[in-house]
């Protein structure tokens, strides 16, 4: 009895100094992840002996990188802060299949730890060609290696579209291009993708189809699949006429007033009239960009694929706000397509170059949001911080395409019209 105690003893004290050497690297150690934590939680029942090896030997094996905290603070608003220049991106070697509901920013926060980056990510994905727009399925890298270079910084971009080469053009019926006869910041490459996603008002949408009933027997409909649909006015709908079918995403509120503006939409594929019979509109499905489902809606198609847009100096100044985005981001910027408050009837006309302005300092913006009182300063000068270009009009809104940003914006900033003989310009 003796002997075994005294091997005890003796086991203790041979033990006690690694035990206090991992003890003191714990406590000095910064705090795990939500990612991290998350994981620990799964491997719970691993010896922790081994849990301390794999520790002291984090990052040392390709695609074991574990992800930072990303705990720089939030925004009043509760955004993530960027992180500092001063941080590098972590390398996650691992490939992620989209589902449903996935954003690069997501993405981006659940692997890397700080959704801030996922421009880098995107520059990684380059079959990705629109970052607001990823479908379950695509995959996702989250480094260089095996890819594109990890200095690239965005997909390569093509020469602006010249009149006359849409006989030459050769896109997919589900895209839309948009150029301009001046050289701008953003130039939207042939092959990308300004697919009918975009701005629907109240008065269009009841004015707009809905299929209500399908000869197919599953929910997800596809391909070659009958539809019957309902319209307000059914008898205008003629055999071979084909339409856009889409669906809602969500409400378009004005930030600052509340008022209600209409619905961003999502274009999930296209179909084919056959005739009419009992008050419903037959049709079959021949193009499928993303699930079809009863109760998705219809609006007449448009064969022109590509639309000329040259800048046009605004007849007379008009100021209004930034409504929202195609993309359900907190911050705005550039290639991104934005919705404003102003339209035909207050004299908005595609072409016209409006300027996102800020008067504010730049510490006190960056801690509250739009119709907070210190948002904007009317004893700062204004400050241009970005522009951009209608490329379509509705009676109350418009929507346009981020030429050039200086820094992030938000719903809620304010903008003004360029006019003939007002300098354009990013300060």
């Amino acid at each position: 009895m003796k002997r075994r105690l005294l091997a005890l003893c003796t086991t203790c004290l041979a033990a006690a100094p690694a035990y206090l050497a991992r003890s003191a690297k714990a406590e000095s150690a910064p705090a795990a992840s939500p990612a991290a934590q998350a994981g620990s939680d799964d491997g719970a029942e691993a010896d922790s002996s081994d849990g301390a090896e794999a520790a002291e030997g984090q990052g040392e094996t390709a695609g074991q990188t574990a992800a930072p905290n990303g705990d720089y603070g939030t925004f009043r608003n509760g955004v993530p802060k960027p992180p500092p220049d001063s941080v590098a991106m972590p390398v996650v070697n691992e490939t992620h299949t989209v589902v449903k509901g996935d954003t690069l920013w997501d993405l981006s926060q659940h692997y890397l730890g700080n959704p801030w980056y996922w421009p880098k990510v995107w520059s990684y994905n380059p079959q990705i060609a629109n970052p607001h727009w990823i479908y379950p399925g695509n995959e996702v890298k989250f480094s260089g290696q095996g890819g594109a270079s990890a200095d690239e910084e965005a997909p390569e971009e093509a020469q602006p579209v010249a009149e006359g080469d849409d006989d030459d053009m050769t896109a997919d019926d589900d895209t839309s291009l948009v150029s301009t006869t001046h050289k701008i910041g953003y130039v939207a490459p042939r092959t990308s993708s300004f697919r009918q996603d975009g701005l629907v008002t109240d008065r269009e949408l009841e004015e707009s189809g809905q299929i209500v009933r399908s000869t197919a027997e599953k929910q997800m409909l596809d391909n070659m699949d009958n539809i019957y649909c309902r319209f307000k006015a059914v008898n205008e709908v003629k055999p071979g006429d084909r339409y856009f079918i889409f669906r809602t995403v969500r409400e378009v509120n004005h930030p600052i007033t509340g008022a209600h503006y209409g619905y961003i939409t999502h274009v999930v594929g296209t179909a084919r009239a056959k005739g009419v019979a009992n008050g419903l509109a037959s049709a079959v499905i021949d193009n499928t960009y993303d699930e079809i489902r009863r109760g998705d809606y219809l609006a007449p198609y448009s064969d022109k694929l590509t639309k000329q847009v040259p800048e046009k100096a605004a007849t007379r100044q008009i100021a209004g706000y930034v409504l929202d985005s195609l993309a359900d981001q907190p911050f705005l910027g550039e290639a991104m397509t934005v919705f404003i408050d102003k339209g035909k009837r207050d004299g908005i006309e595609e072409g016209n170059v409006v300027e996102v302005i800020r008067q504010a300092d730049g510490l006190a913006s960056a801690e509250s949001k739009p119709g907070d009182s210190d948002y904007n300063d009317a004893r700062l000068p204004a400050q241009v911080v970005g522009r951009l270009l209608v490329i379509d009009t509705k009676e109350a809104a418009s929507t346009c395409l981020v030429l050039n940003s200086v820094r992030e914006f938000v719903p809620g900033d304010r903008w003004v019209t360029a006019t003939a003989g007002r300098s354009v310009s990013l300060r």
